[in-house]
């Protein structure tokens, strides 16, 4: 029972923390060159065999399996930035969803949800960044359903 306690605080002061960081502008100003780190190579080709648009999860995968093939020139484009070490820790993900790695889609007023948000509108937290949603969803992951799987293999997908 006492690890408990103290792990729940532990949790809890820590959130805290980063979220007084947050609203205080010092989250911000710590981690400004973090932010701005520039990626990827200076050098571009002047045409490319395919163009992966979004360096998500699907996108990320679809770019190395095309690269697999040297003969062929893959670009991925990303509208996002660059990762902190931040978006490693689970915790930090409802922190990161009031950032700039937040799409800050929102969804049409509903009348039996969200009733209690401004305007009555849901927010969508879809991920910016190398990495998509992947590094604002507190690194979760949910295995596709079989039936979908199986469907895939008797279309000729094996």
């Amino acid at each position: 029972m006492y690890l408990k306690i103290v792990c729940c605080f532990q949790v809890v002061f820590v959130g805290f923390l980063l979220a007084d960081a947050e609203l205080s502008g010092l989250y911000r100003s710590v981690f400004f060159d973090l932010y701005n780190e520039g990626g990827g190579g200076d050098e571009f080709l002047q045409e490319y065999d395919f163009i992966v648009i979004g360096a998500g999860s699907g996108g990320s995968v679809v770019a190395n399996r095309l690269s697999e093939n040297p003969s062929w020139s893959v670009l991925i484009l990303e509208a996002g930035k660059d990762e902190i070490f931040l978006t490693d820790i689970p915790l930090t993900a409802s922190l990161l969803s009031i950032t700039d790695y937040n799409w800050g889609y929102k969804s049409k007023r509903l009348k039996t949800a969200c009733l209690g948000l401004v305007d009555g509108r849901c927010n969508l937290v879809r991920g910016k960044g190398l990495g998509g949603t992947s590094i604002i969803n507190f690194l979760l992951y949910t295995r596709g359903n079989k039936k979908d799987f199986d469907d895939w293999e008797k279309m000729g997908n094996k």
